[in-house]
């Protein structure tokens, strides 16, 4: 199976949690976040093959699209993150709480 079929697949089926982590990086044109090492969201896009866990402090831990994901994702941002949903004010906050929610001390 080609990388484009695998990651259509695999982004096909990502939880809301996981879809917050792509529309943040493709928000904010960034290919890392960091988290604590035990997130969920964090281990589950890892074990998919669309994070890669960096290397640091456990509770400030980057993950990091690798360029092929990435590449596929800017390829498809208009699908996975509208132009009506970037220019409402909510996204923004939405993120911002979702990017809080990845570490246990905010």
């Amino acid at each position: 199976m080609r990388l484009e079929q695998t990651l259509g697949l695999r982004i096909s089926s990502l939880n809301d949690a996981e879809i917050m982590w792509i529309k943040y990086c493709l928000f904010y044109e960034q290919q890392t976040l960091s988290a604590e090492r035990t997130r969920p969201v964090a281990q589950s896009l890892v074990h998919k093959g669309i994070l890669q866990e960096g290397s640091g402090h456990i509770l400030d831990l980057p993950f990091h699209i690798p360029d092929d994901v990435w590449l596929y994702l800017l390829r498809h941002k208009d699908d996975l993150l509208p132009e009506s949903e970037r220019t409402d004010p909510r996204l923004e906050r939405a993120l911002q709480e979702f990017k809080k929610s990845l570490h246990w001390r905010t």
